[in-house]
């Protein structure tokens, strides 16, 4: 094991074969953007992939196939726990084998030595810890759960005084990400983004000013408008 002012550099494989003693699972990943892959699994990991051996893990192809969404947050995964050193602690909903399993997921940034280098890269140790799910309806709400927030359309939730409780991968990456468009520049950040703010990167005229108008698209824009207004009035002190 060597170090660097990072922290400790650890040999693949030989330094990390502790963790086989483990019943928590942990794996190594890299997210960097054409060499995205598993690195490592540790024999927990293996069992909650429903893996025969470490070859067959690191055969998985995770890249072919996926959708936007979970592109978005491979780069995000880069971005902050590679590139910016940081933890990231999400909760999600996987298949493997085709049967749904719910996580509890923490991604921290590690420095390894790979055998084709000679000197340390950070990469990305997983620790997996399952959340127990006993009922069928709590399963099936799950995966409506990981659909909407994998799904491509913004999707964002906000309480009765209109503040942002939730948004998912799309709409996160829209108003928060890199590039984020906010309506007002003091509120980029999210927890302070309000249902105004939102309400106010809304095009309403578009509505009604497309080729044939329908009543639909008027009644949506004109209950808009209302939203709006309430919303304002909420933030509105007195």
């Amino acid at each position: 094991m060597n170090g660097d002012a990072r922290g400790p550099a650890y040999q693949l494989d030989r330094d990390l074969r502790i963790l086989n003693e483990l019943k928590t699972a942990f794996w190594l990943s890299t997210y960097k953007p054409g060499s995205t892959r598993f690195l490592w699994a540790n024999t927990a990991a293996l069992r909650l992939w429903n893996k025969a051996s470490l070859e067959d893990f690191l055969a998985t192809d995770i890249v072919t196939g996926r959708s936007v969404a979970v592109a978005k947050i491979h780069d995000e995964l880069h971005q902050t726990v590679q590139l910016d050193g940081k933890t990231i602690v999400s909760r999600r909903t996987m298949y493997p084998g085709g049967e749904p399993v719910t996580l509890d997921l923490e991604f921290r940034p590690i420095q390894l030595i790979l055998p084709e280098d000679a000197t340390p890269s950070t990469m990305v140790i997983v620790t997996a810890i399952p959340v127990v799910v006993q009922e069928e309806g709590q399963k099936e709400s799950n995966r409506a759960h990981e659909m909407l927030r994998h799904s491509p359309t913004m999707s964002m939730l906000f309480n009765a005084e209109g503040k942002l409780i939730q948004s998912n991968v799309s709409a996160h990456d829209y108003y928060f990400g890199k590039e984020g468009v906010t309506a007002r520049p003091t509120r980029a950040d999210q927890s302070t983004l309000t249902l105004a703010d939102l309400l106010d990167t809304c095009d309403l005229d578009a509505f009604e000013s497309l080729p044939e108008p329908s009543p639909s698209a008027a009644a949506a824009a004109a209950a808009l408008r209302r939203t709006r207004r309430r919303a304002l009035r909420r933030e509105t002190p007195g």
